[in-house]
């Protein structure tokens, strides 16, 4: 997230690493020291029906849930991928009609102070329909130079005509038309206003070489509306009046703001995903020596990610199951999660690979037996992958619980996306596949074999 140039991302990278190191120095230091001093008594607040977990390496022991799993999935390998991968990649079309923005106002709860007071100056304040959050333009250039000044009047008459614009200046009209004393308060501040409401519309300041035009914006500050409008004065009306003249004019405001993040993420979005990607291809194949793994490892990942886009677009925009889920729908997922979401779980179900795959490769140098390791690697890490994911799967679902739509997406995603890496991909997308490829699942190329072995567990005595 350091790639895209926005405090936002910035902040958010910073405070995760901060996090990760933080956890991972307390779990080296602090932890063992307080385990150290409880000692045994650390399991007296034991629950009382919880049953010690067998051994997995008991012979002759009856197969537990996870390896029942497992070996059915690995029975019929091309079954369970075609099935399961089938529906998560099902799932996963969606995200490509995903609508990138940001919620406006409107989604905001009905009792939030933001939202009546925003509803209460578009609505009940004529002259303030639009001007919540104007696009204020600012042009760089002596005002009192002939060419400046027509510029600027002629770039005022052409957007009085837009029809947004015009929307908010209707306004005004029937408001001045109206009301008497709203007359005579305009014509004591701005006589013009009778003769020329786009005066009041379209308020200018001069402040040296500066002038700046505001320009309501009906609506939404994060509509499509507020957008096109913005796109229409950056590309055609600024262009035509201000070509040829000694001035620069530029587009601000909060429209233009929302506008411009948004664009710069779908900028650096590709760029984003290809680094995540190839460095995780990189420390994969480092770990483990395979140039097999880290390939099925991204494709899964991506599977559970696309998934979670996909389902997160389906209940949002297109409202399935929104009103049993307790959602809003709206037209917008927020632009900056799919950024966050990726780079998060990306990061989580990799955790996940990691700890079922080392496993099955410690089993595997032992015994050289591909089915018999795929089944130990899950049956060793299916309760720590499980109870993570419960916690996670609690977590986010607090999150979704909100009233807040960015809330409720942010969560939806999250908890959505490690149900589905915890469940779907690693209990029978993993061994599936496994099984499908045997050996190959270790190769490679002869060209490689200047990595490093790195032991990812430790050895035994």
């Amino acid at each position: 997230v350091f790639i895209v140039p926005h405090t936002l991302f910035f902040a958010t990278g910073l405070g995760a690493i901060l996090v990760v190191l933080v956890s991972v120095t307390a779990t080296l230091t602090f932890l063992p020291a307080v385990l150290t001093v409880l000692g045994p008594r650390v399991d007296l607040l034991r629950l009382p029906f919880r049953r010690s977990a067998p051994s997995a390496s008991a012979e002759g022991q009856r197969p537990g849930f996870w390896e029942f799993i497992t070996r059915k999935t690995m029975r019929y390998p091309v079954v369970s991928i075609i099935v399961v991968g089938g529906l998560m990649v099902w799932a996963s079309v969606s995200y490509f009609g995903i609508n990138t923005g940001f919620n406006s106002v409107e989604t905001f709860p009905e009792d939030s102070h933001t939202r009546e007071a925003f509803t209460a100056l578009e609505e009940d304040f004529p002259l303030g329909y639009g001007s919540a959050n104007p696009a204020r333009i600012v042009v760089v250039g002596v005002i009192y130079e002939p060419s400046v000044s027509a510029a600027v009047q002629t770039f005022k008459q052409a957007v009085v005509g837009d029809p947004l614009v015009a929307e908010a200046l209707q306004k005004i009209r029937q408001a001045v038309e109206s009301d008497p004393a709203l007359i005579a308060a305009l014509l004591q501040s701005n006589p013009e206003v009778l003769n020329d409401p786009s005066a009041a519309a379209l308020p200018t300041e001069t402040h040296g070489n500066l002038t700046v035009i505001a320009i309501p914006v009906p609506g939404a500050p994060s509509g499509a509306e507020a957008f096109g409008l913005i796109e229409r004065l950056r590309d055609d009306y600024i262009p035509a009046a201000f070509s040829g003249v000694p001035a620069e004019a530029h587009v601000g405001g909060i429209s233009a703001e929302f506008l411009d993040f948004d664009t710069q993420l779908s900028a650096y979005l590709p760029i984003i995903f290809a680094f995540i990607l190839g460095v995780s291809f990189i420390l994969l194949l480092v770990v483990f020596r395979s140039i097999v793994i880290p390939i099925k490892a991204i494709i899964m990942n991506l599977l559970s990610v696309g998934a979670a886009y996909g389902l997160m677009v389906l209940v949002f925009q297109h409202g399935v199951g929104a009103d049993l889920l307790g959602f809003q729908q709206i037209e917008t997922i927020e632009a900056w999660l799919p950024l966050i979401l990726f780079a998060i779980l990306f990061g989580l179900s990799m955790d996940y690979h990691v700890f079922m795959l080392s496993r099955i490769r410690e089993r595997y140098d032992q015994t050289h037996d591909n089915a018999e390791s795929v089944a130990y690697g899950l049956r060793s890490t299916a309760s720590l992958i499980t109870g993570a994911a419960l916690i996670m799967v609690a977590v986010f679902s607090g999150f979704a619980s909100g009233d807040m739509v960015v809330n409720q997406q942010a969560g939806f995603g999250l908890a959505v996306a490690v149900l589905l890496d915890a469940t779907l991909v690693r209990s029978i997308l993993v061994p599936a596949s496994m099984q499908l490829l045997g050996a190959r699942n270790w190769y490679l190329p002869g060209f490689l074999n200047w990595l490093p072995q790195i032991q990812v567990e430790a050895e035994e005595d």
